[in-house]
């Protein structure tokens, strides 16, 4: 399947899985599990496409996405994949002047935000728009917007095919020391990565996958497109206290982690 983009596959899977948990995800809060299947997350997507088309975002537009990992940065993910924009994936935990500088050097058009960052960044001057997920009520409509006004109900996004050659992600890394940079990743390098890991890995739409690497992160990026890919389900959590529980009550067949972690099970 190395000739073939994530969204070629995503969709077969949606056919082939589609009522099967995509995702399973920390609440925003924390404090529970929230999930979405593979046809949800497809649908979903399908409003992120339609929504960033209407408000102008093209082929080439670089998307920011500002969130712990959850269904709604999936979807966001995925839905400017959709219209072969280009998706920015940003670090949550960094300061906001670190987010500004950031969204200058990656020359992002438009953001979307979980809410508990979206108050640092909403009077920013670069992005055109800035999307709160985690925001119920009418904002102003223009620059700012709610996820229910941004989500455009029942439209169909623009028909998009990327090739493996279209940018696909900007991932900010600092390497090893110094400030965040950001590398210009093609649809071509995820599908050359996941096939590497499945020439490797026995992955089937059976397993459940364990993870606590972010997804603004490039190991937990490619373990999400890697679960896409193979239509089986993600579980992550940050939540490191109670990760033995966590594994007790999911039960699944791979854990994703940093050595530190087992070294410290």
């Amino acid at each position: 399947m190395g000739h073939l983009t994530l969204l070629d596959v995503f969709k077969e899977r949606v056919s082939e899985h589609g009522d099967q948990t995509a995702l399973y995800t920390l609440s925003p809060k924390g404090k529970s599990f929230v999930s979405i299947t593979y046809r949800e997350l497809d649908e979903l997507s399908d409003r992120v496409a339609a929504g960033l088309h209407e408000r102008g975002a093209k082929p080439g537009s670089k998307i920011g996405i500002l969130s712990k990992p959850r269904p709604e940065f999936a979807a966001s993910m995925i839905g400017a994949l959709k219209i072969g924009a280009i998706a920015v994936p940003l670090d949550p935990l960094l300061q906001a002047g670190e987010i500004q500088r950031l969204l200058n050097a990656c020359d992002v058009e438009a953001l979307i935000s979980s809410g508990d960052h979206y108050e640092a960044i909403s009077d920013t001057a670069i992005p055109e728009f800035v999307v709160n997920m985690d925001e119920e009520t009418s904002l102003d409509g223009t620059r700012k917007l709610s996820w229910q006004q941004f989500l455009v109900e029942g439209a169909v996004p623009p028909s998009q095919s990327p090739q493996l050659e279209d940018l696909a992600v900007f991932l900010n890394t600092s390497g090893t020391t110094g400030d965040a940079k950001p590398v210009m990743l093609a649809h071509r390098n995820f599908s050359a990565n996941i096939s590497a890991v499945m020439e490797r890995l026995e992955i089937t739409h059976n397993d459940v996958i364990l993870s606590i690497a972010p997804w603004n992160h490039s190991f937990g990026l490619i373990v999400l497109m890697a679960v896409l890919w193979n239509g089986c389900k993600l579980i992550y959590t940050n939540d490191y206290a109670n990760l033995a529980k966590t594994m007790l009550d999911t039960k699944p067949t791979i854990v994703v982690a940093v050595p530190k972690l087992f070294h410290a099970m």
